[in-house]
């Protein structure tokens, strides 16, 4: 699967629950990649599986 979000040129990243001191993995993890791609564009997985015109839509809701 993520070589085909990788064949459209998407980063997908996987944020597991790992517990350990401190503040969770996943809650480092999000918070790096969102300082790391502020300017990105996010969209969940799922959009990848829209339609062109609910595809657009949700570009569009930014």
């Amino acid at each position: 699967m993520l070589a085909w979000f990788s064949r459209l040129r998407w980063m997908v990243e996987y944020l597991p629950e790992l517990e350990g001191k401190g503040l969770p993995y996943q809650e480092r993890k999000r918070d790096y990649l969102a300082w790391r791609y502020r300017d990105a564009v996010v969209v969940p997985a799922a959009a990848g599986l829209l339609d062109e015109e609910n595809w657009n839509r949700l570009l569009q809701m930014e």
